[in-house]
């Protein structure tokens, strides 16, 4: 099975329209999205509801996770703050809900898909995955 992974869209709807043309032309048999469809391009709603119509599986990155709830917009400098303020007031409140319910992984084709990893204050920066019974993937 071949899967396309794609991230980082930000609002750019005609660019996203390309990639997924190359998708459709290479024989994919399916894609996972790992956020941050929105954020500085014109175009996060038309982003949104394409992601939407075609069904494509989507983690919440961390500019999504600022749209669900403005407390993280302190995280970003003062121009991607601007950036996420504005691209806010061209989101419907459908897309808004939608990106609320995104969640932060996916465990799908025997796979585990994630944005990434926020900082945490004072922590070194490496992060270990014991496999466990609980956390052995699972194709869904």
């Amino acid at each position: 099975m071949k899967v396309a992974i794609i991230s980082d869209i930000h609002g750019n709807l005609d660019a996203f329209r390309q990639v997924l043309n190359d998708i459709e032309a290479s024989g994919i048999d399916a894609v996972v999205c790992l956020g941050d469809n929105v954020g500085y391009g014109p175009e996060p709603e038309q982003v949104i509801r394409q992601i939407r119509n075609r069904n494509i599986p989507c983690v919440m990155g961390n500019y999504e996770r600022a749209v669900a709830d403005c407390a993280h917009l302190d995280w970003f400098n003062p121009a991607a703050r601007k950036s996420l303020q504005k691209t806010m007031t061209l989101l419907s409140e459908d897309s808004i809900n939608y990106i609320r319910g995104m969640k932060s992984s996916l465990v799908i084709y025997q796979s585990r898909f994630v944005h990434g990893f926020h900082r945490i204050p004072r922590i070194p920066i490496y992060f270990r995955f014991p496999m466990t019974p609980s956390s052995k993937l699972s194709e869904k």
